[in-house]
């Protein structure tokens, strides 16, 4: 709450707290970033805003001529050696607003740190990589985590069916798995 004095009666107004999806990490990408390429769409608010609501899969796997924001993500997303089920995962949570376990902590909005480690999925480990990323070699921390992290589900299942539409679309039984932080592991490869 805030105080304005005026006169001798004291008005109390309320600050408007935004919603937690919208807060802003402390990102300092300028400096001592290793990978500029790793959040390239960071720098092009213009092609988020251009995007459409929802994203079709196939842009996220593949990329598109129609959807900027889904190539930049997929492109982004190839230089990293996962499977097609942690690349669709991983590009449909940075492309939809945040779910929860992917919202910014304290200590997103209060340290300066790359952007990149914003994505990461666990806040504990976030955290810690907030701590000490500056200690770190960041490229091999993130090289390791992409070649780790898996979404709990089943080898060879799929992940993508057709729509009435004859579009293909996220199964629902893979969205539900991926959507929770607790779809997610890292494996000890």
């Amino acid at each position: 709450m805030q105080r304005c004095l005026h006169g001798s009666s004291v008005r109390r107004w309320a600050i408007p707290i935004p919603p937690q999806w919208s807060l802003t990490p402390y990102c300092n990408d300028y400096a001592d970033l290793p990978r500029p390429d790793i959040v390239p769409w960071s720098r092009r608010a213009d092609l988020v805003k251009a995007s459409p609501d929802v994203v079709s899969p196939l842009d996220l796997l593949f990329g598109s001529k129609h959807n900027s924001f889904a190539t930049s993500i997929q492109r982004t997303l190839r230089q990293f050696h996962c499977r097609d089920p942690e690349r669709l995962a991983i590009g449909w949570l940075l492309f939809m607003r945040l779910l929860e376990y992917m919202r910014p902590v304290v200590e997103q909005l209060q340290v300066p740190h790359p952007s990149y480690l914003d994505m990461i999925l666990w806040k504990r480990l976030r955290v810690n990589l907030l701590r000490t990323h500056q200690t770190l070699d960041l490229d091999k921390v993130l090289g390791l985590l992409s070649c780790c992290l898996k979404v709990r589900w089943p080898w060879g299942e799929d992940i993508l069916e057709p729509g009435n539409d004859g579009e293909l679309h996220i199964r629902p039984q893979f969205f539900e798995v991926f959507t929770q932080v607790e779809g997610w592991g890292l494996t000890s490869d």
